[in-house]
């Protein structure tokens, strides 16, 4: 993450050179690597993030081979990509697993409930 120094900077150099707009930052939730122990994603292991500029095939993929052992919340990223992604952008998601159970189950702020079909 840019620390609030060096976003100073960025706005000083910006009034410096006399621009007309100042550089906004926004600084958000630094998610987690999608390999197991990573705190953090790593450009230089691109399998272990999910880039602006990846596929939809991609992002499939990735998702699919990430660390997210069952029963898990904590340290887990595909658990912190719900929360700080889905959660933030819809409030909500439903789940589906195939072959366990014909009854799909809402998460709405990490709470789970059952919904008979």
């Amino acid at each position: 993450m840019i620390s609030f120094n060096s976003k100073i900077c960025f706005r000083e150099y910006a009034a410096d050179k006399k621009k007309k707009f100042k550089p906004v930052i926004i600084s958000h939730h630094m998610l987690m690597g999608l390999k197991e122990g990573q705190e953090k994603m790593s450009k230089s292991d691109p399998e272990s993030a999910i880039f602006m500029e990846d596929t939809a095939a991609d992002v499939k993929r990735k998702i699919k081979k990430a660390y997210c052992p069952p029963q898990v919340v904590e340290k887990n990223p595909i658990m912190d990509y719900a929360k700080h992604i889905i959660f933030g952008y819809y409030g909500k998601m439903t789940v589906n697993i195939e072959g366990v159970s014909n009854i799909p189950f809402f998460i709405s702020k990490f709470f789970i409930f059952f919904i008979s079909i």
